[in-house]
């Protein structure tokens, strides 16, 4: 799966999870730049992006994760594994 591919399924999966048809995901935001990406929200994105490309994140990428871009690029990179 293409980086481009793993995007637009993340971008859905963000729509989903805030409810918003209109969000647009980019590579920059994190917990620190959308208000509604809590402690709670970041659980169920883990969890659904976990389910989605049925790969398992480590404590240490979940915790050292800082933008939707790094969470892109772990994915590729786990897809490739």
């Amino acid at each position: 799966m293409s980086r481009l591919e793993v995007f637009e399924k993340l971008q859905e999966i963000f729509m989903d999870l805030l409810d918003d048809e209109e969000f647009q995901l980019s590579e920059d935001i994190s917990m620190d730049t959308l208000k509604d990406w809590d402690s709670l929200m970041h659980i169920s994105l883990i969890s659904a992006v976990e389910d989605e490309f049925d790969i398992k994140f480590s404590m240490k990428e979940v915790v050292n994760m800082e933008n939707v871009g790094e969470m892109a690029d772990i994915i590729v990179r786990e897809l490739k594994g």
